[in-house]
Formats: C-alpha cells, sequence, structure tokens
C-alpha cells in the first residue's frame, strides 16, 4: 500500500498520481499532507507530493518531516520508503544543503530510533553540480503526464543567473530560483510546446528532442530533461 501526501494545490494532481499507481497494481490512496498519521493496511511507502526548496518539501522542514515520517512509523510497521516527488530536493542554493541531505541524517540519528532503516527517494540530482543549480517538476492531471528539468551550476551560470548571497532570507528563495535563466528558458520552452499537444508534457519534450534549431531548444549535458506518464514516474526516483 502506498499513501500520498500532498500540498493543498496538489490535490488533483494527487488523486491522478494514486489512480494511475493503483491501476499499476500497486495500491495507493492520497491524503493531504496535514492528515493525521494513522494505521493503513499494509502501508509500505510515503509519498510525498507539492512544492520543494531547499528549506522546506510540502510546508514541512526537515525536522518536522522527520517527526511525520516517525508519527506514520508508529502506527505502520511495514513502512520501509519515503519518496518526494518535488521541485529543487536534491538542489540547493550556494551555503545551503539540499532538503534530503537534512532529511536522511535525522532519520537515521539514534541507534533504536524506529526510522532508522527507512530509505529515502527523490528525482535525480544533475551529475555536474548540485550547489547553484536547480530543479522543477511540470505534471498536468489531465494528460498524466510529467516532466522533470535539472539544471547545473555552469548552465545557470551562462545564462547570467542573477547572483545572490547565502545570508537571503529564507523567503526570498522563490526569488533567487525564479531567476535561474537557464532553467527557466527551457521550462517556458516545454511549457509553451505542451500547450499545443493537450499540456501532455511528455510528446512535448519527444517533438522538442527532434527540433534542430539549438536556438528553441538544446538537450545538453548541463542539464537534463526526463518525461513520461504518472504510471512511471516513481521508476525515475532514486535512492539517497
Amino acid at each position: 500500500m502506498i499513501v500520498i501526501l500532498y500540498e493543498d494545490d496538489h490535490k488533483d494532481r494527487a488523486i491522478a498520481l494514486a489512480d494511475a499507481q493503483t491501476r499499476s497494481k500497486r495500491k495507493t490512496i492520497a491524503l493531504p499532507v496535514k492528515t493525521k498519521p494513522k494505521e493503513v493496511p499494509d502501508l509500505t511507502t510515503l509519498i510525498y507530493f507539492g512544492h520543494g526548496t531547499p528549506v522546506w518539501v510540502c510546508t514541512l522542514k526537515p525536522q518536522e518531516m522527520k517527526e511525520n515520517i516517525r508519527c506514520w512509523k508508529e502506527s505502520n510497521a511495514k513502512l520501509a520508503s519515503v519518496e518526494l516527488i518535488t521541485c529543487n530536493a536534491t538542489h540547493t542554493l550556494k551555503g545551503w544543503q539540499p532538503f534530503v541531505d537534512k532529511l536522511k541524517p535525522l532519520l537515521q540519528l539514534g541507534y533504536q530510533v524506529i526510522t532508522r532503516n527507512i530509505k529515502i527517494k527523490a528525482l535525480p540530482r544533475n551529475s555536474k553540480g548540485i550547489i547553484g543549480a536547480f530543479s522543477v517538476l511540470l505534471e498536468d492531471k489531465r494528460s498524466r503526464t510529467w516532466c522533470y528539468i535539472a539544471t547545473s551550476p555552469q548552465a545557470s551560470a551562462r545564462a547570467q543567473m542573477v547572483r545572490h548571497e547565502t545570508a537571503w532570507e529564507v523567503t526570498k528563495i522563490f526569488k533567487v530560483i525564479e531567476t535561474d535563466y537557464a532553467l527557466l528558458n527551457i521550462k517556458n520552452t516545454i511549457t509553451k510546446k505542451a500547450a499545443t499537444v493537450g499540456y501532455n508534457y511528455m510528446e512535448a519534450v519527444r517533438q522538442l528532442k527532434s527540433v534542430r534549431d539549438k536556438d528553441e531548444y538544446e538537450l545538453d549535458r548541463d542539464y537534463f530533461v526526463l518525461s513520461g506518464d504518472f504510471r512511471d514516474l516513481r521508476s525515475y526516483l532514486v535512492e539517497f
């Protein structure tokens, strides 16, 4: 059994994702992230599905998510895996740790802690670097397709990313991410194409990969783009 804990504005997409998983013979239910942890028969996997930054995912800071996971584990002995399906869980600003790197040691802290052996999975990092790089996940509930874009520090630098200081307030993190022009350029190109094909992100990426005009789209080693439908999204997660 899988439980998807969704942020409020991800409700419809979470329900669509849960249905796609159930149709693939992985019984899944979707609940608000604010749901009080409870016993769910044969629960093995928790998915947090919502917005993400280096500071919080689905409105929860690392310590808060750790406590939330602990409470779910107390009621569900079979819980063995936590998955973060969100933007920026594995990338970060200069001077910050990625969210996933802060969460994992909290779950393992203490020899007898019940969350010690829980596996953490998230969408992949850019192999060219994660400091000063960002990622975004796009999904559409109607086409049930998704697209994940991860830039690198090199791509961001080439796109003349606006400089930022590590002392910036947490509330300004989104502004920094939104000025990562490398990410925005790719995101806008894919979104524009998706609008012409019923917001089917998988088809949009397929068509763009065949475009030879490099000014419109180029898939190079400084950023990568993944896409698919809701049935296969979880297969792209990697363990941390």
